[in-house]
């Protein structure tokens, strides 16, 4: 017998942009892009900004697109980071494939726990398609092991298209309803900064916060799964020193998000008497990067810290050894991209990523369990970075939700929230724990390696000293 229908995915219909210009941002969620279009991605990812818009606004919750059933017995679409999203077919799930599923399980019933999220998907730009992929076949995966306190989990599911109309009404419509207890996964670049204040203004509990923009480091009702964006930026100086890198030549993004990112790695730098020798913004889309590479190799750097998107990094490489030099570079998992790792020269062997999240190529019974799950309900999705930390932030959900009890609201999830201790999703983030007053994630890292076009096994956890 199938379950209710408990998943809806909610989504305009598509509006023309008389101009959008996208900068990579990134911060430390690990994330990368399920987009066609190009390489370009995030690192606590891709921020975008949409200067003028012509077409009239369509609330979200005025054309719902589909709904998904959340059972083995229910169909499910097949996404992919190689298919073009919002269009792909619906097929029978696998139930062939190992998950952690029990033989005999009570089914959930009662009032359903309703849940919410906006992920862009269905867009040319950029898309997270298997981020929402894998919070829809959590959600299944949660009512078909019994639910959370014995209710069924729903979720409605909002693609805002990269549009940021479509953003602010489809948030609008999730603050403006008093049945959703928290916005779990939501990744919207667009969207999130306009937002935060009306989510915190109705006590909106956000799981996990995404990292797209500074705002929510601070936001009262977001539980971030990393530190500071600072942190980040001096565990990556303080990683480079230990390999005994030690004139650095940053190139970013100039963002304000970036900022923080680079100020960590000068102040770490500074601390333990390193260089930087290099200190320049890139410009997003620059026809070339000669003048840079020819800059990088005459200032005798010995590491390139990379705060740029894959695109603009695999076209720095190509400089890099035109000119026949090879020097190390240091990257964030936001270009975590078969772009970087199939490239063909020389600069690519020994990049190290850095992660606060374990990777997808990973063989850790951790990940396997996510990729097992998500086959299952939602086969032929390739999970990406930040699918793996959309599936660490629904379990801090599911955790917070177990331990406020039946009584579950917003209020008694922040309670719950800020009562969460030594949490790492599994083994798949660092150990983190809240309290009232501090609702930031870990500040370790792992850091693996890129060798012979393949992604490499994690090196220990490095936790800022």
């Amino acid at each position: 017998m199938t379950t209710p229908d408990r998943i809806h995915r909610r989504s305009a219909p598509r509006r023309s942009l008389a101009s959008l210009v996208v900068g990579g941002l990134f911060l430390i969620t690990s994330c990368g892009s399920d987009s066609k279009a190009d390489s370009t991605t995030t690192a606590s990812i891709v921020a975008a900004t949409v200067a003028t818009t012509t077409a009239p606004t369509v609330a979200p919750d005025a054309t719902t697109a589909e709904t998904v059933a959340e059972s083995t017995e229910a169909t499910t679409e097949e996404t992919s980071a190689d298919t073009d999203p919002g269009t792909t077919p619906e097929t029978t799930p696998d139930t062939t494939a190992e998950t952690t599923v029990p033989t005999e399980v009570v089914p959930p019933s009662g009032e359903p726990i309703h849940i919410a999220s906006v992920i862009t998907q269905d867009s040319p730009i950029i898309s997270f398609t298997s981020a929402a992929s894998t919070l829809e076949a959590w959600v299944a995966w949660v009512n078909d092991t019994g639910g959370i306190n014995g209710r069924p989990v729903e979720l409605s599911m909002y693609d805002d298209q990269l549009d940021p109309t479509k953003a602010r009404d489809a948030f609008g419509a999730i603050t403006g309803d008093d049945s959703v207890v928290a916005l779990v996964g939501a990744f919207a670049p667009l969207g999130i900064a306009t937002s935060l204040a009306d989510l915190s203004a109705v006590g909106m509990p956000i799981v996990p916060g995404s990292g797209l923009v500074l705002q929510e480091f601070s936001t009262p009702s977001a539980y971030m799964l990393v530190g500071q964006p600072s942190d980040y930026g001096y565990q990556a100086c303080t990683e480079a020193i230990r390999r005994g890198w030690t004139k650095a030549a940053l190139l970013y993004l100039d963002t304000a998000e970036v900022k923080p990112i680079i100020d960590g790695y000068k102040a770490c730098s500074t601390d333990n008497g390193a260089d930087v020798v290099v200190d320049e913004a890139v410009a997003f889309g620059a026809p070339s990067l000669t003048d840079t590479a020819l800059r990088v190799i005459d200032s005798g750097a010995d590491v390139i810290f990379l705060e740029i998107d894959a695109a603009t990094t695999a076209q720095l490489w190509t400089e890099l050894d035109r000119q026949g030099v090879t020097i190390p570079s240091l990257g964030n998992p936001g270009i975590y991209e078969d772009v970087l790792r199939d490239y063909p020269g020389p600069s690519a062997e020994g990049f190290v990523m850095q992660t606060s999240v374990l990777p997808p190529h990973l063989d850790d019974p951790a990940v396997e369990q996510v990729s097992d799950v998500v086959e299952k309900y939602k086969p032929g999705t390739k999970l990406s970075p930040v699918a793996i930390s959309t599936w660490a932030g629904a379990e801090l959900f599911r955790t917070a939700a177990e331990a406020a009890g039946d009584d579950l609201t917003r209020a008694s999830l922040l309670t719950a929230l800020d009562g969460v201790t030594d949490f790492d999703a599994g083994g798949l983030i660092p150990p983190i724990s809240y309290s009232p007053d501090n609702h930031l994630g870990s500040n370790a890292y792992w850091f693996f390696e890129l060798h012979d076009g393949a992604w490499g096994p994690l090196g220990p956890l490095e936790e800022k000293p």
